[in-house]
């Protein structure tokens, strides 16, 4: 979980490639010092939190929403992702890993 305005100034002043070359580093970080563990890189953490997302039931559009993804269809375009949603996402997979 990246919290804090902090985090978020940083992640949004920075490019996308910086900020994922930059998140990757740490993440490589981060597993190396688990035991058996693999490495993990962007691809895996967002494929992961997609994955927990959609096992407990959070709308596939709200999941591509929060991943950053666009609409490339019709209903894209009548329908407006509520942010508020994405943060109960967030949220809710958070709980489901920490069996609150």
């Amino acid at each position: 979980h990246i919290g804090g305005s902090d985090h978020l100034t940083i992640a949004s002043v920075m490019h996308p490639h910086t900020f994922k070359s930059t998140l990757n580093i740490y993440l490589a970080n981060v597993s190396n010092r688990l035991e058996d563990f693999p490495k993990v890189t962007s691809y895996y953490a967002r494929h992961t939190w997609a994955t927990l997302a959609a096992e407990i039931g959070i709308p596939r559009h709200i999941i591509g929403a929060a991943l950053g993804h666009s609409w490339t269809d019709v209903t894209g375009i009548y329908i407006c992702i509520n942010e508020a949603q994405v943060d109960e996402a967030n949220e809710a997979v958070e709980k489901y890993i920490y069996g609150e």
